[in-house]
């Protein structure tokens, strides 16, 4: 692995552990403010719950699908370029699954709701499918290389 890629992979891993270790700390946060076991209070918000939860399971398959396609488009770019719109994409790719996190904790703040709650920990557990890949990287020099060789 080159130097600019071991770059850009030292910073995908660090937004990615920056991003989740906040998400948890929100969460946390508003878990000990509104009590682990919330009550099912007037302010319940039966709409906006099933909105975010279509969001929500939406919003998912609809972010690693659009990294993946980007990313084949941007295989064959030169080295440079080729890590300067990766780097872009898996930003993308998280600021999808962050409004959707966000977008659950205002719903659990402002509603007590539990499904926001759950939808929020099922984002957390959706970013591990964004974790960076060295292989990634390397698999696109293979690329170039038998690309060179034809």
């Amino acid at each position: 692995m080159k130097n600019k890629q071991r770059q850009v992979y030292k910073s995908l891993m660090a937004v990615f552990w920056l991003n989740v270790i906040l998400l948890l700390a929100v969460l946390s946060v508003l878990l000990f403010i509104k009590g682990i076991a919330l009550s099912n209070s007037v302010s319940s918000n039966v709409v906006f719950e099933q909105y975010s939860i279509i969001v929500s399971l939406a919003c998912i398959p609809i972010s690693l699908k659009l990294f993946h396609s980007q990313y084949q488009k941007i295989l064959p770019l030169e080295e440079d370029k080729f890590l300067e719109k990766y780097f872009i994409t898996y930003i993308t790719r998280l600021f999808i699954l962050d409004a959707v996190a966000i977008l659950n904790l205002a719903g659990l703040y402002l509603f007590d709701s539990r499904n926001a709650m759950y939808m929020t920990i099922i984002i957390i557990f959706a970013l591990f499918f964004c974790y960076p890949s060295k292989k990634a990287l390397d698999n696109r020099q293979d690329n170039e290389n038998d690309l060179n060789k034809d």
